[in-house]
C-alpha cells in the first residue's frame, strides 16, 4: 500500500513537474517573440522615418521653382528628383519586406531566409544609392555655376550618406539580433 501511494506521489509529482516546465517553456517563447516583435517594431519605425523623410525631400525638390535656393540649375533639380523617387520607391519596398515578416507564424528557418534577403536588398540599396549619389554629386560640383552651390550639394550629399550608413548599421544589428534567436 505505502508503495502504491509512493508510486502515485511520484507520478503526480512528474505531472506537475511536466506543466511547470512547459509553462516555463511558454512564457519564455512568449517573452523572446515578444521583444523579437519589439526588435520589428523599431525597424518598421525607421524605414517609415526614412520615407517620410525621403518624400519630404521629394517634394522640396518638386517645388523647386517656388523657392530656388542659390539659383540651382533646373538640371540638378530634376536629376535629384527622379534619384529621391527611385530611393522612395526601393524605401517603400523594404518597408513592405519588413511588414510583411511574420514573426509569431514563421519557423526558424523561413524567419532567418527573410531577415537575410531584407538585409541583403538594403545593403545593395545602400551600395548603389552611395554610388549613384557620389558620381552624380562630383559631376554636379564640377558643373556648379559657383563655390557655394557645390559646397551646398556636398554638404547634403556627405550629411544624406553618413545617416544613411548610420542607420543602415542599426538596422543591420536589430536583423542579426533577430537571426540570433532563430538559431
Amino acid at each position: 500500500m505505502e508503495l502504491e501511494n509512493l508510486k502515485k506521489s511520484w507520478d503526480d509529482m512528474a505531472e506537475s513537474m511536466d506543466a511547470l516546465s512547459a509553462k516555463l517553456t511558454e512564457s519564455t517563447n512568449i517573452a523572446i517573440l515578444s521583444k523579437k516583435s519589439n526588435l520589428r517594431s523599431r525597424i518598421l519605425r525607421r524605414a517609415y522615418t526614412g520615407c517620410a523623410v525621403t518624400a519630404i525631400c521629394l517634394m522640396a525638390m518638386a517645388s523647386y521653382p517656388l523657392w530656388s535656393p542659390g539659383g540651382l540649375p533646373l538640371l540638378w533639380a530634376a536629376l535629384s528628383s527622379v534619384a529621391i523617387a527611385a530611393g522612395l520607391a526601393v524605401e517603400v519596398y523594404i518597408a513592405a519586406c519588413i511588414k510583411r515578416l511574420d514573426i509569431y507564424n514563421s519557423s526558424n528557418a523561413e524567419l532567418t531566409g527573410r531577415v537575410a534577403r531584407i538585409k541583403k536588398s538594403r545593403r545593395n540599396f545602400e551600395i548603389w544609392a552611395d554610388g549613384i549619389v557620389v558620381v552624380f554629386f562630383i559631376w554636379l560640383s564640377f558643373d556648379a555655376i559657383n563655390i557655394r552651390d557645390a559646397l551646398l550639394c556636398w554638404t547634403f550629399a556627405v550629411t544624406g550618406i553618413v545617416l544613411g550608413f548610420i542607420i543602415y548599421r542599426r538596422d543591420a544589428a536589430d536583423f542579426d539580433e533577430i537571426a540570433n534567436w532563430c538559431r
